[in-house]
């Protein structure tokens, strides 16, 4: 088994996008500027990585999810 945790092969994963253009690609240079951005708290951070690893194959639904989380948040 590889030593890279599923939240370090996510980020792995966010960092190496395919050809420009298509949704995937978008939300991956979306996540990858949120997660190397300053502004962000480690703890959201974290937790986008965690949203990252599980929907891998997916990562639009990533972005998703984290933005539905920080609204949920907002609005309470």
């Amino acid at each position: 088994m590889s030593g890279i945790s599923p939240v370090g092969a996510a980020r792995t994963s966010v960092l190496s996008s395919g050809s420009p253009g298509t949704i995937g690609d978008q939300a991956r240079a979306i996540l990858h500027a949120v997660l190397e951005s300053p502004g962000l708290a480690d703890q959201v951070k974290l937790r986008l990585r965690v949203l990252v690893a599980e929907h891998e194959s997916c990562p639009e639904m990533a972005l998703l999810e984290h933005l539905r989380e920080l609204r949920a948040t907002r609005d309470h």
